[in-house]
């Protein structure tokens, strides 16, 4: 368990009576099961509740959809075509690594880091990092059912779990080397706000593989209807300008990197049983991406630091 957490809503610290954990400020109580600290109530919420029951709907369904995929025979069979956990091509696998990649490029090394993963999901991203050499994660998210798929990808490792809200996070100012985000702000019902949190306890910050408002391909992507939603959801797009702004204004060093592109990895459901398609399509893809770093972008990796 988080040996240093804080009251999400008052900010002081907490203290353990029985099966709880109280605040010793305002006296709201939390609990811990399997292994997951539960620092988030819908009671805390005020705008935002219906988006965060939309999206916990959402990950629910994602995440039973992910242990009971009746195509797991294909995924194991055709390792080097799909990843057989999610199911996703090696165009995702393409995209994620090179987004990473860009990252620590920017950012520098990662040993020996404390690192806070906001939005971490099933945890790929986090076993990632610890390959990277990161000492210790701090796992948040909104989903239990997501954080139970993480802790099952990472069982030994140096990491705990919290069930929290981004934009309220329980930890008090710059306890962690680095927090990280992966294709995680652009679901906020507040980024901004999740911004802010971020900067408030992080030394560092990492924005991994995040929509942008501008480039032709998101012209396109907007004519045709791709892009704008992610299972039903809304997702919105940032301006690289805006964000290096709102870091500057903080006293953060800014270091960005464009030109990722956003594949429609659907094509890869409709077409799983032709390899030769996929193939064809995968080399497709590379291309395509090369091409496109030419004309504008879509995803952006951005590093901050004090």
């Amino acid at each position: 368990m988080v040996k240093t957490v804080i009251c999400p809503l008052c900010r002081s610290n907490l203290k353990k009576e029985k099966k709880y954990f109280v605040c010793e400020g305002c006296a709201e109580k939390y609990e811990a099961r399997q292994g997951r600290l539960i620092l988030w109530k819908e009671k805390f919420e005020d705008e935002g509740l219906s988006a965060i029951k939309k999206d916990l709907a959402f990950t629910k369904a994602y995440a039973e959809a992910l242990s009971s995929t009746p195509e797991e025979k294909i995924f194991s069979e055709n390792e080097e075509f799909f990843e057989r956990e999610r199911g996703r091509s090696l165009a995702a696998k393409m995209v994620d690594e090179k987004a990473l990649n860009t990252f620590i490029n920017l950012s520098g090394s990662l040993r020996g880091f404390r690192v806070l993963d906001v939005g971490i999901g099933g945890g790929k991203e986090a076993q990632w990092l610890f390959e990277k050499g990161v000492l210790e994660i701090v796992g948040v998210d909104i989903s239990e059912e997501l954080l139970s798929r993480a802790q099952e990808r990472l069982k030994g490792k140096n990491i705990s779990f919290i069930v929290a809200n981004a934009e309220r996070l329980p930890f008090p100012d710059k306890s962690f080397d680095l927090v990280f985000f992966m294709g995680a702000l652009h679901h906020f019902y507040d980024p901004q706000k999740a911004l802010k949190e971020a900067c408030r306890v992080g030394k560092r910050v990492g924005l991994v593989g995040e929509p942008s408002s501008m480039g032709p391909l998101k012209i396109f992507l907007d004519l045709i209807g791709w892009g704008t939603e992610y299972g039903g959801l809304k997702t919105k797009r940032f301006s690289p300008q805006k964000i290096e702004q709102f870091f500057k204004e903080r006293n953060f060093n800014v270091l960005t990197k464009t030109n990722f592109i956003w594949f429609p990895f659907s094509l890869f459901s409709r077409f799983k049983n032709n390899l030769a398609f996929l193939t064809t399509y995968f080399n497709f893809l590379k291309i395509l991406d090369k091409i496109m770093g030419m004309l504008g972008h879509n995803l952006t990796v951005y590093a901050f630091s004090k």
